[in-house]
């Protein structure tokens, strides 16, 4: 006898070939575009957000706390899942039986399992048919997207249920489906990540256009730490290997960064690492005269972070790509034409995620300096934090018993504590002066905080935010001058701990959503590189004769009559300024 409409069997490939996504309950579920026009599996109360295609139900009703249950009860999923007898549900319930647990097969009558409803929905996906399966909020970190509902109950699991990730992937690419994690926050480590809105684009896994580089991120100073933090994020969301291989990890004054590999320790190990490296992103411009031949004829791209004097431009000179951080440098004169390339974050490090927040309402103040501020057109003006002012107001709220604080009181601390002191707190002030936003600000944001700073005071920096996250529907900073900043502060902590809190945690989707650097490698990145690599098989294609690359030489050159620097901070003529952003960023 035909199966009747409902029954599990009846489903089997009722989507042939299709990209389907499965939805989880984790906090990335937010960054689901509502018109991706996709078929969807999700599970439990994914309703609270959109109506799944088909819903996932593998836990009884007892199991679900705090009024969840009632969002399966009144799901408007086209057909419900389940092992389980449910009570009354809206959706028409479709029945199967659980298979083997940490199985990887589905069966005439059967799905196989783990203790993970997604894990289920994903062989659902394969069931009805699916040729390519997104994962979306299967994050397994703290709370879930509708609220802060504490630590993942499967969080002490982790790496057995990482492990059974890998084997359903591995069944699966044996059949000829692709399972990927859509979800850049996502601890788990197993699968392939995919960019969203590249993936949902493309009809089968595209490989990218150079597979497999070894790229280095290179600095002869600490630069905030951003050089070891870009290799790991060309390692975890592209296709390439990264190292950072730099001078030190940390500044004069004591300020340190989890690093990499330090060739003032490793000298050896950093020339291997350099000279096997298919391309280089030098900060700054600066290579230190040591190196000069080891890189020289390899694809360079120099990152700039600061103002052109404090920039090394011979590698540009001699035909190399220019990068300059989407900050304030790029509104600059002496950039035009480089490409403007978003400040990385690794969204998916612990220290780069919101903790539960304080009960009082706690305020972070980390400037990288003590700067107060400088005149406009200054050579030093957009070093300006408004320290002592900022300070001033907080001690103020302080005093009145308004707040609670997480500041520097002129010490330095090491990156790691500044971010932890990011984690505590509800509101984050970058600086109020330049109308520029740092690192300061993107931590904040990462760190599930309402984050203050003074962008949109100047046009040019608020057009290269927009850029960076295209199709973002807002900019999620507070804005505020030095003049406004007691009242825009004194207005927010009104507001009271809870509300800052939801607050932080639409920031935390937003960055999420839009600073992705899958997204951005692609979008902002990959095509330098490209042209890079274009550039530099040129000589080599045209080589026949003996002649020396004229670019290679020029390269060599510029690098070796530059003096040795010290990996110190370059000491100026009074005032002081630093040679990048230093201390914290």
């Amino acid at each position: 006898m035909a199966p009747t409409p409902h029954t599990f069997a009846s489903f089997r490939d009722r989507h042939p070939g299709a990209t389907m996504l499965v939805c989880g309950c984790g906090r990335s579920l937010r960054m689901l575009p509502r018109d991706h026009g996709l078929v969807t599996v999700g599970v439990n109360d994914v309703g609270r957000l959109f109506d799944p295609d088909c819903l996932v139900v593998v836990n009884p009703p007892g199991q679900f706390r705090d009024g969840r249950f009632r969002w399966v009860r009144e799901s408007r999923a086209r057909a419900l899942f389940t092992q389980l007898d449910l009570g009354p549900v809206a959706p028409p319930v479709v029945r199967f039986r659980l298979g083997r647990f940490g199985g990887t097969e589905t069966g005439a009558e059967t799905l196989d399992y783990t203790q993970n409803s997604p894990y289920v929905a994903v062989l659902l996906a394969a069931h009805l048919g699916a040729a390519r399966i997104g994962l979306v909020g299967v994050d397994f970190d703290d709370d879930h997207f509708f609220g802060a509902t504490g630590r993942h109950p499967l969080a002490a699991r982790l790496p057995e249920i990482d492990a059974q990730y890998a084997a359903l992937h591995a069944a699966l690419a044996r059949r000829g489906v692709e399972l990927v994690n859509l979800s850049p926050s996502s601890r788990l480590a197993s699968l392939p990540k995919a960019a969203f809105p590249a993936w949902i684009g493309t009809p089968t896994a595209a490989p990218a256009r150079t597979p497999a580089l070894r790229i280095v991120s290179y600095a002869t100073t600490p630069v905030a730490g951003v050089p070891p933090v870009l290799a790991r994020c060309i390692a975890h969301a592209t296709p390439h290997a990264a190292r950072c291989v730099w001078a030190t990890d940390r500044y004069g004054n004591g300020v340190a960064f989890d690093g990499d590999l330090q060739w003032s320790t490793h000298p050896r190990e950093a020339e291997a690492v350099l000279a096997a490296a298919d391309a280089v992103v030098v900060h700054n411009g600066r290579v230190d005269p040591r190196h000069a031949r080891l890189l020289a004829g390899k694809p360079m791209l120099t990152l700039a972070h600061n103002y052109g004097w404090n920039v090394d431009m011979g590698l540009v000179r001699a035909g190399q790509p220019g990068l300059v951080v989407a900050q304030y440098q790029a509104t600059l004169p002496e950039f035009a034409g480089w490409t403007p390339v978003p400040n990385p974050l690794p969204l998916w490090e612990a220290a780069y995620r919101p903790e539960p927040k304080p009960a009082a309402v706690t305020i972070a103040f980390t400037p990288s300096g003590a700067h107060e501020r400088y005149p406009m057109g200054h050579r030093l003006y957009w070093h300006g934090k408004g320290a002592q002012t900022t300070q001033a107001v907080l001690d103020r709220l302080a005093r009145e018993g308004l707040v609670r604080l997480e500041v520097l009181r002129g010490g330095v601390v090491p990156h790691a504590q500044a971010l932890a002191m990011k984690r505590r707190a509800h509101i984050v002030i970058d600086e109020c002066v330049t109308g520029s936003y740092h690192r300061n600000s993107l931590e904040g944001l990462a760190a599930g905080c309402v984050v203050v700073n003074g962008v949109g005071l100047l046009p040019g920096v608020e057009d290269l935010l927009r850029r960076c996250a295209p199709g973002a529907d807002r900019l999620p900073f507070e804005h505020a001058s030095l003049d406004s900043l007691e009242d825009v502060l004194r207005a927010l902590v009104a507001l009271g701990a809870p509300e800052l809190s939801a607050r932080g945690a639409a920031n935390r989707a937003w960055i999420e959503c839009h600073w992705a650097f899958g997204d951005q490698w692609p979008r902002h990145w990959q095509p330098v590189l490209d042209a890079a690599l274009d550039a530099a098989r040129a000589p080599r294609r045209a080589a026949a004769s003996a002649r020396p690359d004229p670019a290679a030489a020029a390269v060599v050159r510029a690098v070796a009559t530059v003096p040795a620097r010290p990996p110190a901070i370059v000491r100026m003529p009074e005032p002081a300024p630093p040679t990048e952003e230093p201390a914290m960023p």
